[in-house]
Order: C-alpha cells, then structure tokens, then sequence
C-alpha cells in the first residue's frame, strides 16, 4: 500500500502530486490543507530572476538579511523581500510536515 509522504497515512486512490512541499504523493487531507495553500502563496507575484538571484547568493553563504542590504542601493528591495518570505514561508511549511511526521512516528 502506498502512503503519503507528507503524514504517511496510507493513501486513497491515485493520490495527489504535494509540490512544492515535496516528492512523491500525498492524501487528499495533506493536499487540501498543507498542499493547495502552499501553492496559493506561490502565486503571489515573484519574479524569477530574483528567486534565481537569490537562491545563487544563498549558494555562496548569504543569509537572507545580507542579501537585502547588499541591494538595497538598487530599490529593489522590495520585491526581493516579497521573494524572500515566499521561500521562508515554504521552508515553514516544509519543517512543520516533518516536525508532524516525526510526532507521529513517536506515538506509533
């Protein structure tokens, strides 16, 4: 049988696709409340250049508010903080699923 790999409860049916969370599948409970809101926020409106700005930076080691002075001088601030509280966002997102699965393999 197939689980979930948000809350590994078994899954009904096909199952769903959980991006941006993760790989795999996951039930229709994890897809409605921890799969389609995380998709509503990615659709505010980022652009990519600076998620890949971004995600570059952060390769070399920038933390996020050194990210945001070093283009402060630009006036892009702004959007660049929008981007960044999207990724911060689905970073929560992402450990409160594993912070869950993990209080339940604990209560198995």
């Amino acid at each position: 049988m197939k689980r979930c790999c948000l809350c590994n409860n078994s899954l009904q049916g096909y199952g769903n696709n959980p991006y941006p969370l993760e790989k795999g599948l996951c039930c229709d409970n994890c897809n409605t409340t921890k799969v389609i809101p995380a998709r509503l926020k990615l659709l505010q409106p980022v652009k990519l250049s600076w998620m890949n700005k971004l995600r570059e930076l952060k390769s070399y080691g920038w933390d996020a508010e050194c990210v945001l002075q070093e283009l402060e001088e630009y006036g892009e601030q702004e959007e660049l903080r929008v981007t960044l509280d999207l990724e911060k966002e689905r970073l929560k997102i992402k450990n409160d699923v594993k912070h869950q699965e993990n209080e339940n393999e604990r209560t198995k």
